[in-house]
């Protein structure tokens, strides 16, 4: 709306409350005279307001409200006009023109099952374009024991490095490209925070204070928007500097129902941008007496033929697929595969929990990946065994026209809209 509509809207309201009929012809002379001001923008539309108000008698009854209506309208359009220009796109933009920068992070995850148990971790990340990623997070238990995790991520060498001080142990993975991604999403690099954001519906928080900084607020509750490898729900905010368009604060609220509702609420603050960085500082530094459980670790891909595996391992060990994919039900399915681990030795239990989980997990990752995507996937593991080799299994949109089906017995084919129509006439609504 331009200015002056908006001065004709407060004055015919302020019109509407004066009741002298005088009154009312001094308002629309005042009107017409800030009209022309705007319009011809000459030096002499301040005189003609001023003048007139000045020389008429019959305007100083109603002369307060007026002024003051004509200053709140002016304020409002310049408001309305002005705005703060901070757009979501452009903030991603600018981030990318910094070649490093890091945050401190606060973490708190809390299990209502257990009488709203939680606990706490806090911790630094430094990233560089050039040199990966580095993170140090201590965590404090619920009995109040410290521990202390090093990560580093090299996109270069494709590899992952958790080092544990405290138990003097370290342990590496291989990644793919995909994972390496996963990875910063999970690890709130704000690059990945507001690229996934842009896929998402999205609104304004409006303008506000944050360390004495101007900033405007975005936030999504999409359920596209999925952390840290979670099927619950996302409340995600992030607070940009209305002057650099960068970070200032980002908030992400995690509901997720696994064994009881867990909640996961993460505050990552303190940016700083274009920071210098020492590539020593994104490698691990292990002394000769730090021991690995085992050998590099491959990370499973995202893929089809990684969930056909996932699928795999859980019919040989259960006789049946998963009811679902996530949620209560199924940590608790793999928690009876795993079986006690109380009696084995700590080689025999990560061994047990590779063979098994990483799989599964690949899974899983591949399942959500599909939601992320908005591929229309559907999974029918509760009605669907092993021997059920005409019975969709799961499926995805892989074209306008095309599904990609994995049937009961594992085997997978592309098939039309119409095709799998028919295939799925007889199958419950689908649920994850």
């Amino acid at each position: 709306m331009k200015s002056a509509e908006n001065v004709k809207r407060f004055f015919k309201n302020a019109v509407v409350r004066t009741r002298s009929a005088p009154d009312e012809a001094v308002l629309e002379n005042i009107r017409t005279a800030y009209e022309r001001s705007i319009e011809n923008r000459s030096a002499q539309s301040k005189p003609i307001i001023g003048r007139f108000i000045m020389k008429s008698q019959k305007a100083k009854p109603a002369i307060a409200v007026i002024i003051l209506v004509l200053i709140g309208a002016v304020i409002m359009s310049l408001w309305q006009d002005a705005g703060s220009g901070v757009a979501l796109a452009d903030v991603l933009t600018k981030i990318e023109q910094n070649t490093s920068y890091m945050y401190k992070m606060h973490i708190t995850k809390t299990r209502l099952s257990q009488s709203s148990t939680s606990t706490k971790s806090m911790g630094t990340a430094l990233i560089s374009h050039d040199h990966g990623m580095t993170m140090t997070i201590e965590t404090i238990d619920r009995n109040n024991e410290s521990t202390r995790q090093e990560m580093y991520i090299s996109p270069q060498k494709k590899t992952m490095v958790m080092v544990e001080p405290q138990k003097k142990s370290y342990q590496r993975y291989k990644l793919n490209d995909t994972m390496i991604e996963r990875f910063k999403e999970q690890c709130n690099d704000p690059r990945r925070m507001i690229k996934k954001m842009l896929s998402c519906e999205y609104n304004s928080l409006g303008q506000s204070l944050i360390d004495g900084i101007n900033v405007e607020g975005f936030q999504t509750t999409d359920p596209a928007y999925s952390m840290h490898g979670t099927f619950g729900q996302a409340d995600v905010k992030v607070w940009v500097d209305v002057k650099t368009w960068l970070p200032v604060r980002s908030e992400i609220l995690v509901v997720e129902d696994v064994d009881g509702e867990v909640r996961t609420h993460r505050v990552d603050d303190n940016f700083q941008w274009n920071v210098p960085v020492d590539a020593a500082k994104f490698e691990p530094d292990m002394p000769d007496d730090y021991t690995t459980r085992s050998g590099d670790i491959t990370l499973p891909a995202f893929t089809e033929e990684t969930a056909i595996k996932g699928f795999t391992v859980f019919a040989d060990l259960a006789g049946k697929y998963p009811d679902n994919l996530g949620g209560k039900t199924f940590f608790k399915e793999l928690e009876a595969l795993l079986g006690p681990t109380r009696d084995r030795t700590p080689n025999e239990k990560y061994t047990k929990l590779a063979d098994v989980t990483m799989p599964i997990g690949g899974l899983l990752s591949f399942y959500q990946m599909l939601v992320q995507g908005k591929k229309d996937p559907a999974y029918y593991g509760e009605f669907v065994t092993p021997k059920d080799t005409d019975l969709v299994l799961m499926r995805w949109k892989v074209s306008d026209n095309e599904y990609r089906v994995i049937f009961g017995d594992r085997h997978a084919e592309t098939v039309t809209v119409e095709v799998l129509k028919e295939l799925e006439k007889d199958m419950p609504k689908y649920g994850l």
